[in-house]
C-alpha cells in the first residue's frame, strides 16, 4: 500500500510539473518570450527581417538624399539595420499580441523633445492612440503582425532620430558655411538602446543623451518660460519715440515697465505706474546688461529695438543655441577659456566658479573669427609679430603705395622671400607703386615694442587658423560697445591677469614675476604647467552662472543661417 502511494505521489508530482513546464510555455509566448506557441511573433519578426533587408540595399541612395543637413530616417538607416541585426530580426517594442511597455515608456520620454526646442520629433500624442490601438486582451485576438512589424520599425528609427538629434543636433554644423570646427561628442546610440531596453529604464538613458554641461540645463529651463509668455500673447509692445529716462511720463512708460516685468528685471508690484522712476531706471539697466548695451538707464532706439523682438523670436533664439551646445564635447575641462564671439567676451571656468571675466575684440565681419576648440600651452613675453599674407598684401602694400615711409614709421622689417632664404631689405629701396599683389613676394615683420600690433604678450593655442589670443596696443577699443575690429585674432583687454592665471601653479611665476615680464622688454616663452582648453564659440542666448538671461545681436548672422538651414 505505501509503495502504491509513493508510485502515486511521484506521478502526481510529474503532472504538475508537466502543467508548470506547460504554463511557463504559454507564458513566454503570450508574452512574447518565445516563438514555440506564437506563430504570430514569427511573422513580425519575417516581417521586420524583409523590412530590414529591403533598407540595407536601399543605404546608398538613403545617403545619396540628403539634401539638407538634417538627421531624417535615411540617416538612422545603417543603425536601424545593425540593431536589429543583433538580435536576430526580433521585435524590440512589441510582441506577437501587442506592444510592450518600452513601447510606452519611449511615448512618454518622447514627450519632453518640445522642452529640448526639437518641436519636429514624433507626435507623442499620435503615437499613444497608434500604441493603444494595437492592444489586445490576454486571450483575443492579437493585431495583424505586418501592422506590428511596422510599428516596432517605426519607434526603432523614432528612438534613434530623436536620440541623434538630442545628442549631436539636428544639423551637422561641417555642412554650414561658416567657420565652425569643434569636435562633437561621439555616441554608440545601438549599445544605448540595448542596454535602455535591457534595464527597463529607458527614459533614465534618453535623458543622459543631453548634453552634460550646466549651461544647457540653465539655457533649457528658461525656454519653457519664453513659450508660456509668446502662448499668453507676447510682451507689451513699447511704442518708439523720444527718450524715456528717470522723470518721463506718459502713456508710453507704463507698456515699458510692464514688459521689464516679464522677463523680470523690474518687481511686478511696480509696473503699472505712469511715471519713469528710479526702480524703473535700475530696472532698464538690468536689461540693458543682459543684452550687451551700454547702461545708461535711458530707452532710446537701440533700447527699443531690443525691447519690441517678439517673444516667439526670442523662444526661436534660445532654441538655435540648444542647438549649438549640442555640437560640443562631452566636456568642455575642469577648467577652460571660454570666448563667446557675440558677448566680445572672455571667461575663465573653473568648475562652477568664473574667476576672470573680461573684454575681447574679435575678427570684422570681412575677416570672422572662426569657432573652434583647442588649447592654450604657452605664453611668450614681448613677442615680435609676423604679419600674415593677406594683411600684409590685403593692407600693407597699399599703405605703403600711398607713404613709401609707411614700414619705417611702423617698425616693420621687410625680408626678402621666408625661412632661411629671408634676406632684409630696406623698404625705401623698393618702388612699392610698381609691386602688385601678384608680385608681393616679401615676408613683414614688426619687432618687439609698444608698437607692436600683437602687444605684449600672446597667448600661444597652435591652431589650423592662426588664430591666438593676445594683448593689444589699440587699448581704447575695449570701451566699444560692440567690438569686432580684428583680422580674425582676439584681443584681450586684461593680459596681466589672464597670463596670471593661467600659469597659476607654475613654479617660480607669481604675479609679480608676471608683471615684471610684462614690464620688461625680452622675448621669453613660457609654458603653462598644463595646457589649458581654449574654447571659442558663438552664444547669442545663454543663462549665467547668477541665472541672467544673456542675449546678443547675431553679428556673423550665424542664427540666420541655422534658421534656414532647419526650417
Amino acid at each position: 500500500m505505501s509503495r502504491r502511494r509513493g508510485r502515486r505521489g511521484a506521478d502526481g508530482a510529474l503532472v504538475l510539473a508537466a502543467l508548470a513546464a506547460i504554463g511557463v510555455i504559454v507564458l513566454l509566448a503570450l508574452t512574447g518570450g518565445c516563438d514555440l506557441l506564437d506563430p504570430a511573433r514569427r511573422r513580425v519578426r519575417a516581417r521586420i527581417r524583409d523590412e530590414i533587408t529591403r533598407s540595407a540595399s536601399e543605404r546608398r541612395w538613403f545617403r545619396r538624399s540628403r539634401e539638407r543637413a538634417l538627421v531624417g530616417n535615411y540617416d538612422v538607416a545603417p543603425l536601424v539595420v545593425r540593431f536589429y541585426g543583433r538580435r536576430g530580426f526580433n521585435p524590440a517594442w512589441c510582441t506577437g499580441r501587442g506592444p510592450k511597455s518600452e513601447a510606452f515608456a519611449l511615448a512618454g520620454a518622447l514627450d519632453s523633445a518640445s522642452s529640448e526646442g526639437l518641436e519636429e520629433e514624433v507626435d507623442s500624442g499620435a503615437l499613444r492612440t497608434r500604441l493603444e490601438s494595437l492592444e489586445s486582451g490576454l486571450l483575443g485576438p492579437g493585431p495583424e503582425p505586418a501592422k506590428l512589424a511596422d510599428l516596432d520599425l517605426w519607434l526603432t528609427r523614432s528612438f534613434f532620430k530623436y536620440a541623434a538629434h538630442l545628442s549631436t543636433g539636428r544639423l551637422d554644423p561641417a555642412r554650414l558655411p561658416a567657420d565652425w570646427h569643434v569636435h562633437p561628442r561621439r555616441l554608440d546610440l545601438v549599445r544605448v538602446l540595448e542596454r535602455g531596453l535591457r534595464a527597463h529604464d529607458l527614459p533614465r538613458r534618453i535623458a543622459a543623451l543631453r548634453p552634460p554641461e550646466a549651461g544647457y540645463a540653465r539655457l533649457r529651463d528658461v525656454l519653457e518660460r519664453d513659450r508660456a509668455i509668446a502662448r499668453a500673447g507676447g510682451w507689451p509692445l513699447v511704442t518708439p519715440g523720444p527718450p524715456l529716462r528717470r522723470g518721463s511720463a506718459g502713456p508710453r512708460v507704463r507698456p515699458l515697465s510692464e514688459r521689464l516685468a516679464l522677463e523680470g528685471d523690474l518687481d511686478p508690484a511696480r509696473a503699472h505706474g505712469s511715471v519713469f522712476d528710479a526702480a524703473l531706471a535700475s530696472a532698464l539697466r538690468r536689461f540693458q546688461a543682459r543684452h550687451g548695451l551700454d547702461t545708461t538707464g535711458v530707452a532710446g532706439p537701440r533700447e527699443f529695438a531690443e525691447l519690441n523682438v517678439p517673444a516667439s523670436a526670442r523662444v526661436r533664439q534660445i532654441e538655435l543655441n540648444l542647438e549649438r551646445w549640442r555640437w560640443l564635447p562631452d566636456t568642455l575641462g575642469d577648467r577652460y577659456v571660454l570666448v563667446n564671439v557675440p558677448a566680445f567676451a572672455l571667461e575663465v571656468h573653473e568648475g562652477d566658479r568664473v574667476p576672470l571675466r573680461m573684454r575681447v575684440v574679435v575678427g570684422r565681419e570681412l575677416s570672422r573669427t572662426p569657432l573652434f576648440s583647442d588649447s592654450i600651452s604657452s605664453l611668450v613675453f614681448h613677442p615680435s609679430w609676423d604679419v600674415p599674407p593677406d594683411i600684409a598684401v590685403g593692407e600693407m602694400l597699399l599703405a605703403a603705395q600711398k607713404d613709401p615711409g609707411y614700414f619705417a614709421k611702423n617698425h616693420l622689417r621687410v625680408y626678402q622671400k621666408r625661412g632661411r632664404e629671408a634676406r632684409e631689405l630696406d623698404p625705401a629701396t623698393v618702388d612699392w607703386r610698381t609691386i602688385t599683389p601678384a608680385e608681393f613676394h616679401f615676408t613683414i615683420k614688426q619687432d618687439p615694442g609698444p608698437d607692436n600690433a600683437v602687444g605684449r604678450v600672446i597667448f600661444m593655442c597652435p591652431n589650423p587658423y592662426s588664430i591666438y589670443l593676445h594683448d593689444t596696443p589699440a587699448g581704447h577699443l575695449f570701451s566699444q560697445t560692440e567690438r569686432d575690429f580684428s583680422h580674425g585674432c582676439i584681443r584681450v583687454e586684461k593680459p596681466l591677469e589672464l597670463a596670471e592665471c593661467l600659469l597659476r601653479g607654475k613654479r617660480g611665476w607669481d604675479s609679480l614675476r608676471v608683471a615684471r615680464a610684462l614690464d620688461s622688454l625680452g622675448k621669453r616663452t613660457v609654458f603653462l604647467p598644463r595646457p589649458v582648453p581654449l574654447h571659442v564659440l558663438y552664444w547669442t542666448a545663454w543663462v549665467d552662472e547668477n541665472g541672467r538671461t544673456q542675449l546678443r545681436r547675431d553679428v556673423y548672422g550665424l542664427d540666420s543661417l541655422l534658421t534656414a538651414a532647419t526650417s
